[in-house]
């Protein structure tokens, strides 16, 4: 090579070139930002299967399906002695849950046909349900506690009408303090009702944004955790 001849690029700017047919190798920076898009893309439709959908679903039934249940409060005050009054309210409360309750309700007032004719098919008592399904669901409706420092018991009853659960009140009511009289009749002198079975003329349950508010929190919850759990296996595994 001659000294007037100009040096020649160790590299042609041809080869930079990508020939026809040839595709082209994506940057480092390229790959790590579809690297990001896939993983929100993930993100996104993780969300709408664990949140979104159960979210949406609790929002119809809530919203549209569920049947209304009304309750029914009254409420006693147990005059006597700390221990006495504790006694006579524990005799009342596993009386007014008891099994026994639930036959006379059936037989009296037809108890579990109006749960299991009436609700929606998620909250109605099963056509099919044996005697411990229909206990069991009798002690979800009917509640009874006594409040030691005031001397108060509080009888509750849950139905799909006012008018019904006024009637379970009231019945569970009379036949329970009528057991405790009959237990001690000085028992009767010691039950005193302040306030009668109420007529509920507005639903309490569903509480329809409580309601909702929770599943769309419980499946954000489990979607969190499993999130991370998912994390922490892939990155323990090298993924």
């Amino acid at each position: 090579m001659s000294a007037a001849e100009p040096a020649k690029p160790a590299i042609s700017p041809a080869e930079f070139v990508v020939k026809p047919g040839e595709t082209a190798k994506p940057s480092a920076a390229q790959i790590a930002r579809q690297v990001r898009h896939e993983r929100a893309r993930s993100l996104a439709l993780a969300l709408v299967l664990w949140v979104g959908i159960p979210t949406i679903l609790s929002v119809v039934y809530y919203g549209f399906v569920a049947r209304q249940q009304y309750e029914s409060v009254s409420t006693l005050v147990l005059r006597g002695a700390e221990a006495d009054a504790a006694m006579h309210a524990t005799t009342f409360t596993e009386y007014a849950l008891s099994r026994e309750m639930l036959a006379q309700l059936d037989n009296d007032l037809g108890f579990s046909a109006h749960y299991r004719d009436g609700g929606d098919p998620f909250s109605r008592l099963s056509p099919k349900a044996g005697s411990e399904t229909r206990y069991e669901f009798f002690r979800q409706k009917v509640d009874a506690r006594y409040d030691s420092a005031s001397h108060v018991l509080t009888l509750r009853v849950r139905s799909f009408s006012g008018k019904s659960a006024q009637e379970f009140c009231a019945a569970i009511l009379e036949r329970a303090s009528h057991f405790v009289a009959s237990v001690d009749d000085a028992t009767q002198q010691a039950l005193i009702v302040v306030a009668k079975p109420s007529a509920p003329s507005e639903a309490k349950y569903p509480r329809r944004a409580y309601e909702i508010v929770t599943v769309f929190l419980a499946s954000l919850a489990i979607f969190s955790i499993g999130s991370l759990l998912i994390a922490a296996v892939r990155e323990h595994a090298q993924f």
